[in-house]
């Protein structure tokens, strides 16, 4: 998830608290100390409290993708000063699981609870798009009054785009359990829908 720092004249550093609700993983911000909920985007203590992030577009693919796509970009090094490796995946083997590490609270049955999903907003509305139904490399749309908005799935980069009017839409990939957590009135996009 990508964010603007900026929070009326302030900018803000933040790092990872190590506090998660939810099952979300809670930033601060250095000046304040607010605790942020990534999901949520926005300020669950402090200062801030109740104050919104504002999502920005971005996209996950693969370090080959980005690398052809971005030839002379720079990678941050992985020499932090802290021992941990970071080539190691602390979640290995949390996608085919029935369980939840950390309990969310309920959970919504329109999907599986580990289903990966594809959510954004349309005028405030949530949608969850279930990422296994979207076809390979063949553009998806999907309509909302009157908007139409385009969901493209690339499985070797494993990235997805999500364009409304040709412009790209901020959207997170995420688990069903958390997204519904934060978003209980999520609409589900099937393929039969239009």
């Amino acid at each position: 998830m990508l964010f603007a720092r900026s929070l009326g004249d302030e900018t803000m550093r933040f790092g990872v608290s190590g506090l998660l609700h939810k099952s979300d993983i809670l930033v601060f911000d250095r000046e304040s100390e607010s605790l942020w909920s990534q999901l949520k985007m926005e300020a669950a203590t402090g200062e801030h409290a109740g104050k919104k992030l504002k999502l920005l577009a971005s996209q996950q693919l693969t370090f080959k993708a980005w690398r052809t796509q971005h030839p002379k970009g720079q990678v941050l090094s992985t020499k932090t000063g802290h021992k941990r490796n970071y080539g190691k995946n602390p979640y290995k083997g949390y996608d085919p699981s029935r369980g939840l590490m950390f309990p969310v609270g309920d959970v919504n049955s329109a999907l599986p609870r580990n289903e990966w999903v594809i959510g954004f907003f349309v005028d405030d509305q949530a949608f969850a798009v279930p990422e296994k139904l979207l076809p390979e490399e063949k553009r998806v749309t999907l309509k909302h009054g009157q908007q139409t908005l385009g969901i493209e799935r690339n499985t070797s980069q494993r990235s997805v785009i999500v364009e409304a009017d040709e412009v790209s839409i901020p959207h997170i990939r995420a688990y069903w359990f958390a997204w519904q957590a934060f978003y209980p009135e999520t609409q589900v996009w099937r393929p039969d829908m239009k």
